[in-house]
């Protein structure tokens, strides 16, 4: 069955797409500003949500995405540097659910596929493809949150400190393991 296919499926069994709420980095992180004056579809998806001078509508920040970061943050910063040195470019996906939180690396060869199996509109899916064509792993991590509610937040977090090569080793460390 082919995309339009399914997609008029989807459309009549009542489905849709899901979009998803981009952030770069967490709002109390100062960071560099991102340009965004090129015309890539990543930069159109983050000017979205830059609210306008004359605009008071903002969207609130992921507050579970990024407490889920502060908290586990060493962790997540070796997931990501393991999988990167193993498999190669990629995103952490973190599934909340009740009792627990899935974390998950997914290579950027796979990623469309998994994307589309949440049921992600193309434009987003598009703009977290090529972030993760883009970032840089040695410093910093991409992460795709998905609520219990269902609502999946992409967050971009530069300039990590410590970077991810430091949190894997300390997390070797820790475990008494080789690096």
């Amino acid at each position: 069955m082919g995309r339009n296919a399914k997609l008029r499926q989807q459309r009549r069994s009542g489905l849709s797409e899901k979009s998803v709420r981009i952030f770069n980095s967490r709002p109390d992180m100062d960071t560099a500003p991102v340009s965004t004056a090129s015309q890539s579809l990543l930069g159109r998806l983050l000017d979205r949500f830059k609210p306008s001078p004359k605009s008071t509508n903002t969207l609130p920040p992921p507050a579970e995405a990024f407490d889920f970061f502060d908290h586990h943050a060493l962790l997540l910063s070796a997931l990501a540097w393991e999988g990167y040195t193993k498999e190669g470019r990629g995103i952490l996906f973190v599934t909340d659910s009740p009792s627990s939180f899935e974390v998950e690396y997914v290579v950027r060869g796979r990623l469309k596929p998994k994307l589309r199996s949440l049921q992600v509109d193309a434009e987003a899916t598009e703009a977290i493809a090529e972030a993760v064509k883009k970032y840089y792993p040695e410093r910093d991590l991409l992460m795709l949150f998905v609520t219990q509610t269902g609502a999946i937040d992409f967050v971009s977090m530069p300039n990590l400190d410590p970077p991810p090569p430091a949190c894997y080793q300390q997390r070797q460390a820790e475990l008494g393991s080789p690096t």
